[in-house]
């Protein structure tokens, strides 16, 4: 609590809790009365006078400010009434050592801080700091109450002297009367008009302040109401908070079930057609009957499936001859710039060219021939075997691949086996190839082809057309988990995994130059950069996953929009992707189908 922006002292404080067991019922029935909260629980005007004391004292401890109502009990029970307000600050100052030592100091400075005189005020403060008598919180003794109250009675004798002598004269009215009325016909003087028109002033004003005091009151009381009936809403706000939270649970609990309902109703939707042409499969597997063909007519379709290769890869043979060729080229071009006295600024690219084509064709003449016509060891790979070696159209080769996708997409074929079932298909789709010696144009490719779409690629690339390769690199890095697992960081695909997967494009885009390579990833800066003349390397930008799939699509479109007779295809197992970017007149590959593609070759 503060009182002329001081705080009250603790002493002062506790004075005023204990004058308060002093005060008369009807002084604390007024104050209840005037602060409702001191009286909450009992009815109006029976409250408890003990128990609105202990509130009072309780409160007194808890108010920033001096309520009035409070200021006039606390002025009932202390000196500030009886002596305080009837001594000038002259006679406090002169008779402050006998009224501490008869009072005491501290129920002396309880009362003075109650005075409406600032002045007076101060006087508490410096009583406090340095007491005229004893310490505050010392009782007074019995010889200084003695010596006080002599000290008084002989600093009052010429006050008690004059009012004998008064007494003597007249009969002291025992109330105040108001002052005379002047007589009618008598005139004021100048000097008492000046008063009379102060007295009128003073009296307007203390009018003023009691109406302002009354509607204070008034304002406080409203207060309080407002305050109880907030609290009582805030109980009904907490109450319906409870309620909106227990409907908010269940609505949640209904929400969640309802969309793992529909969830499931989407996936039945999405799967069962990828799902069909496993169980196709599997149907014709299980009804395949053992048909044996001929050793004649085995040799004969392998040898036509070779040759089909051979064209599309060409023989070591040819690569030996082209090797020949190129050393004697190269030891030409090096002759004829150490014999040279200008020699051309195009002989040494030129050479260097070839020292790298030789390295290349030294390196695959030096690689083993792949593994892929080996005996499958997973127990679906004869099935699926068996089920190509019987298939005499594209079309069911087409649906075959299909079953594989939805195979991988469920788990039964994974990694090496997976890519091995990939290389049965490509090498079922040469095959029926050679037999009805079906190529696609120069500027637009069958429907058929859709399904074959590595084979599409195979053909256009061997025939010297332009063709787009989109890869999304994080899908394949995720999905060929097999494949890429010895570059992996703390079990996360992270750089040494995207350079991995780099290196084998770069090895495919240097083989076919009519190839355009685009490798996408999700990174948090946008940027690209160039591995090869047809291979560049894209980071997406922006936050959050997935984040190179719009800018993949949009590449889509403008490429079908640039180059529509192109053949485009898009490398990723996501299905949504997959569906948009074959809107975008894109094909799709399966991530393991290029990795089978990118495996070092003979």
């Amino acid at each position: 609590m503060n009182i002329d922006d001081q705080p009250v002292p603790a002493l002062v404080l506790q004075a005023w809790k204990q004058s308060i067991a002093h005060a008369t019922p009807a002084a604390i029935q007024k104050l209840v009365g005037q602060h409702k909260e001191l009286g909450a629980g009992y009815r109006v005007g029976k409250v408890d006078i003990k128990v609105a004391c202990t509130r009072i004292q309780h409160q007194l401890g808890l108010l920033a400010e001096l309520p009035p109502a409070y200021r006039a009990l606390l002025r009932q029970t202390t000196l500030a009434d009886g002596w305080v307000s009837v001594l000038s600050q002259q006679a406090l100052e002169r008779w402050a050592a006998p009224l501490c030592h008869y009072f005491g100091t501290l129920a002396l400075v309880a009362a003075l801080y109650l005075d409406e005189r600032e002045a007076v005020r101060h006087l508490a403060v410096q009583w406090l700091e340095q007491p005229p008598g004893q310490a505050p919180h010392e009782a007074p003794a019995p010889e200084a109450l003695q010596a006080a109250a002599q000290g008084l009675h002989a600093e009052c004798a010429p006050l008690w002297a004059h009012l004998h002598t008064l007494s003597t004269q007249a009969a002291v009215p025992t109330t105040v009367a108001d002052p005379p009325t002047p007589m009618a016909g008598t005139h004021r003087t100048a000097n008492e008009q000046r008063l009379v028109q102060a007295l009128r002033e003073k009296d307007k004003e203390v009018k003023r302040l009691r109406r302002e005091l009354n509607a204070l009151s008034g304002q406080h009381q409203q207060q309080a109401l407002d305050l109880a009936a907030a609290l009582h809403g805030w109980d009904d706000a907490k109450a319906l908070a409870a309620t909106a939270k227990a409907e908010h649970t269940a609505l949640q609990t209904q929400w969640e079930a309802r969309v793992t309902q529909r969830v499931t109703a989407l996936l039945d939707e999405r799967l069962l057609p990828w799902l069909r042409p496993a169980e196709a499969l599997a149907d014709e597997v299980a009804a395949l009957s053992g048909s044996h063909h001929s050793l004649l007519q085995q040799a004969d379709a392998l040898l036509q499936r070779q040759a089909a290769h051979d064209r599309l890869h060409g023989l070591r043979s040819q690569l030996r001859t082209e090797l020949q060729a190129c050393h004697e080229a190269h030891a030409r071009l090096e002759q004829a710039r150490h014999d040279a006295l200008r020699p051309l600024p195009e002989l040494w690219p030129l050479a260097q060219r070839l020292q790298a084509r030789i390295e290349q064709i030294e390196q695959r003449l030096q690689d083993p021939a792949p593994a892929v016509t080996s005996a499958p060891t997973h127990p679906l790979l004869a099935q699926i075997e068996q089920t190509l070696a019987a298939q005499q159209t594209l079309d069911g080769v087409a649906d075959v691949r299909q079953a594989l996708q939805a195979s991988a997409t469920l788990g039964w074929l994974q990694g090496p086996a997976l890519a091995q079932a990939y290389a049965l298909v490509d090498q079922a789709s040469v095959r029926l190839y050679a037999q009805v010696s079906m190529a696609p144009s120069g500027e637009h490719y069958s429907d058929w082809w859709r399904v074959l779409p590595l084979r599409a690629l195979q053909t256009a690339l061997a025939q010297g057309h332009n063709a787009s390769l989109l890869v999304d690199g994080h899908n394949v890095l995720y999905t060929q988990v097999a494949n890429f697992r010895p570059w992996y960081e703390q079990g996360q695909p992270g750089a040494p995994a995207r350079e991995q997967l780099t290196r084998l494009l770069l090895a495919v885009a240097q083989r076919y130059p009519t190839l355009h390579i685009d490798l996408w990833f999700d990174g948090p800066v946008l940027s690209e950069s160039t591995r090869a003349a047809n291979l560049r390397v894209h980071f997406s930008g922006g936050q959050g996953s997935d984040r190179a799939d719009a800018r993949i699509l949009a590449h889509l479109h403008h490429l079908q929009v640039a180059v529509p007779a192109q053949l485009r295809l898009l490398v990723t197992q996501d299905q949504a992707q997959a569906t948009q970017a074959e809107h975008a007149g894109a094909w799709v590959l399966a991530p393991a189908e290029l990795l089978w593609w990118l495996r070092p070759r003979a």
